[in-house]
């Protein structure tokens, strides 16, 4: 995919055709994702991109919290000196304002369309409980069974929480165990007393399935859906 590095504002010549130019380039591709259904990573890419422009118009600096953790604190300072030196010349910081104000709709846009197709897949997608249902549900097993798929993907799923100034972030983990045939008389429940077999350590353990009654992506679009469904389910059983 053509990406839109993080510091495209600044990075090279300042000059609102080859910005637009960039930009418009990256949501084309953007968007050609979005109709062959792929959401990962590029969703979230552009949710960074657009909090940051907001940001940067409203606030003339840079929101900390959008940007990924791969970033490293000297990275950081230097892209906020960068920012910092640009608000004390006024000619730049016009030409950063115009091309904010043509590309923040542009992006706008792009985000709508991504929320809507993941809204399509998630009301194609179905969370449920497989058996009895534990108190203790920060680990267990998530099953995947797709439309017209007779194989059922199996994962051990970790829900870790960090906390910090601000809030709770929750993370899940995904490991995939197997894939499983189904057959006439072997049910969900059946692959769960399976895996309590062959995995004693978690006797009773928390075991959702994922239905999808949609052909998707499966790395792009159905595993992300999935953790993000399975995290806030795991949220309320917390509660």
């Amino acid at each position: 995919m053509k990406e839109l590095p993080h510091d495209w504002l600044t990075q090279g010549h300042i000059d609102f055709e080859y910005k637009k130019y960039l930009l418009l380039a990256y949501l084309q591709e953007v968007k050609k994702q979005f109709h062959e259904q792929r959401l990962y990573p590029f969703l979230s890419d552009v949710v960074f991109h657009y909090k940051n422009m907001l940001s940067i118009r409203e606030k003339g600096k840079l929101l900390k919290g959008a940007f990924p953790k791969k970033l490293s604190k000297a990275d950081m300072q230097k892209l906020e000196l960068i920012y910092e030196s640009l608000v004390d010349d006024e000619p730049l910081m016009q030409e950063i304002n115009d091309i904010l104000s043509f590309s923040i709709p542009q992006m706008k846009a792009a985000l709508e369309e991504g929320k809507e197709v993941y809204e399509f897949v998630e009301s194609k997608v179905s969370l449920t409980p497989v058996g009895v249902f534990p108190l203790y549900a920060k680990e267990g097993y998530l099953l995947i069974q797709e439309r017209l798929n007779v194989e059922t993907q199996i994962f051990r799923y970790e829900l870790t929480v960090f906390a910090s100034a601000e809030e709770n972030y929750r993370a899940l983990h995904l490991h995939f165990l197997d894939s499983v045939r189904r057959r006439i008389g072997y049910t969900f429940e059946h692959m769960k007393m399976e895996l309590v077999r062959r995995f004693p350590e978690l006797p009773n353990p928390a075991t959702y399935l994922l239905d999808a009654d949609i052909l998707c992506p499966y790395q792009e679009t159905l595993i992300p859906i999935a953790k993000r469904r399975l995290v806030r389910q795991l949220s309320q059983h917390a509660a």
